[in-house]
């Protein structure tokens, strides 16, 4: 498999100075994930990015790791956990490739923005799953360009093959609710804010 490390490395600093697409959405995502925690609860946020996300989730938890393979990622998020002194969050290198958790160890673990990015997300999902704690909770946001979108697949390969772009899964968010459940969760909520992201919470049994 290609290591995109670079791309994204180069893309860290572009991306921790980008305003999110639209407030209101991002918002409500935090809204509905918040629902879900409580004070006691251990959470793995995968892809993590420059941890905006985990951040301003941790006072509502025991303790978040972040992950994500971008080593210039990962500084930037622990620069803001350092300014921010926020002590219970833990930003780590890690591909998903490398994750490797032990069963049962995790109460929510999020997945934003980064399933439709890898070329094996059945095994990414099984992982998930394993490391979830009976009854815990899988929240993700996935951009799903399946359908019409795929006029431009030839225009996205042509950028993929000369190393200008990373991978990009073309499904459909059908295609991914299934891939969600035959990994072995129950889907408790489906909300599409795009025509091309869908933000799932599913439930591991």
């Amino acid at each position: 498999m290609k290591d995109e490390s670079l791309f994204w490395n180069n893309m860290a600093q572009k991306y921790a100075a980008k305003a999110v697409p639209s407030q209101e959405i991002y918002e409500e995502k935090l809204n509905l994930t918040r629902d879900l925690f409580k004070a006691d609860m251990k959470v793995l946020e995968i892809g993590c990015g420059t941890g905006t996300t985990s951040l301003i989730h941790a006072p509502n938890v025991a303790h978040i790791t972040g992950s994500d393979f971008s080593a210039e990622m990962i500084k930037i998020a622990k620069d803001k956990a350092k300014t921010k002194k926020v002590t219970n969050v833990k930003f780590i290198q890690e591909s998903v490739q490398e994750m490797d958790y032990p069963e049962n160890k995790f109460d929510v673990i999020m997945a934003h923005s980064i399933l439709h990015l890898l070329e094996d997300k059945k095994e990414t999902l099984d992982k998930i799953y394993k490391s979830l704690k009976p009854g815990g909770y899988f929240v993700t946001t996935t951009g799903c360009i399946g359908g019409i979108f795929k006029i431009f697949k030839p225009l996205w390969y042509i950028g993929f093959k000369l190393g200008k772009l990373p991978y990009l899964g073309f499904f459909t968010k059908t295609d991914f609710t299934s891939l969600v459940r035959e990994s072995g969760f129950t889907i408790e909520s489906v909300w599409s804010p795009t025509k091309v992201d869908l933000f799932l919470i599913a439930k591991k049994a």
